[in-house]
């Protein structure tokens, strides 16, 4: 059976929990679209001296993996967003002030923007699928919050071009579940949108199902 490895993130700031650490754990191990999931947790932190675009890729070469889905959650989406361009730049005044305006990998200039192949996905047919089966999605984005989600998006870039080799990579931001906000209705009432594990776990598969992996 192919495999296909899904990596997420633990819970950070305010939130109670985090909507791609569920799923992931959820997943782990599981089959889905044809596909066995195997599950890796990141701490929402930017670590330090650990290159983890190069453990995903080492993970990927050691079990033959068809593909990389990386999730990430964030409160501003309105469904599932698939993020298309990395940037060299650690940029979040929130969540890492003390980090902010430095590059990710100093060996590159500061600020270079990357764009991420998303061919392999057939990002169309993709949200096409998801608009008919009812999941909520977005239009791709170029911005990826300058945080450990764009961290683990550059890092990987650039592990693809050092190892060449180039496993499909995609990284999707979702919507905060119910089990990740500490005031479910406050949160509904700043305008703000959830979004089930049960339907992010049904845009992967379509995803999966929609990919030429």
């Amino acid at each position: 059976m192919k495999t296909i490895i899904l990596s997420a993130f633990g819970r950070f700031g305010i939130y109670t929990a985090n909507s791609t650490e569920i799923v992931a754990r959820q997943l782990n191990g599981k089959n889905i679209a044809g596909f066995k999931v195997c599950s890796v947790v990141f701490p929402c932190r930017i670590p330090k001296g650990t290159n983890r675009g190069h453990k995903l890729l080492r993970l990927a070469e050691r079990i033959g993996a068809r593909g990389i889905v990386s999730l990430g959650m964030a409160s501003d989406k309105t469904g599932l967003c698939i993020e298309a361009v990395a940037t060299n730049l650690i940029n979040n005044q929130k969540y890492c002030p003390d980090l902010s305006g430095r590059a990710i990998n100093i060996r590159d200039s500061l600020g270079k923007s990357v764009e991420i192949d998303l061919i392999p996905w057939n990002i169309g047919a993709f949200q096409q699928s998801c608009v008919e089966q009812g999941v909520l999605v977005m239009d791709c984005s170029r911005k990826a919050g300058g945080f450990c989600c764009e961290h683990l998006m550059y890092q990987l870039w650039r592990a693809q071009r050092v190892r060449q080799y180039k496993t499909p990579f995609i990284f999707i931001h979702v919507p905060c579940c119910r089990e990740a906000i500490p005031d479910y209705d406050a949160f509904l009432k700043n305008g703000k949108v959830a979004m089930a594990t049960e339907s992010i776990i049904k845009g992967l598969e379509i995803l999966l199902t929609s990919s030429a992996l």
